[in-house]
């Protein structure tokens, strides 16, 4: 199937600067998007890794600004489900980004492992 370019470049000069922009085709593309099942459950399965990432982006975030925390702050700083936070907290745990201080079921404290990482290297210069 031959589409149409998605749009075309355009030289831009402001303030004595040239640049490229992007200047994308009108929509609806020509020839229009045929929805099949498979293409709409590839496109449905895309939306939800989005959204997981956008969850995961949105906790990953929160550590930096308040380096120890629990997972209740979190969800109350993200506004995300308990849920979600915690598989979330999870997944970063597994990359190495935050770390469990507390090592129990509930009432979890995490730290941002870059933190954790500066403030024990600091105190083993002054100890």
């Amino acid at each position: 199937m031959q589409r149409t370019p998605p749009g075309t470049y355009a030289e831009v000069a402001t303030a004595g600067e040239r640049f490229r922009a992007f200047v994308p085709a009108p929509l609806p593309p020509d020839p229009l998007i045929v929805w099949s099942p498979t293409l709409r459950r590839r496109f449905d399965d895309a939306l939800v890794a989005l959204g997981r990432l956008d969850a995961l982006s949105a906790v990953h975030q929160a550590p930096q600004r308040q380096p120890i925390t629990t997972s209740a702050a979190l969800v109350k700083a993200t506004e995300l489900s308990a849920a979600t936070v915690n598989k979330s907290l999870v997944h970063l745990e597994c990359l190495g980004v935050v770390a469990e201080l507390t090592n129990r079921q509930r009432g979890r404290v995490f730290a941002y492992r870059g933190y954790v990482d500066e403030l024990a290297a600091e105190l083993a210069e002054t100890g």
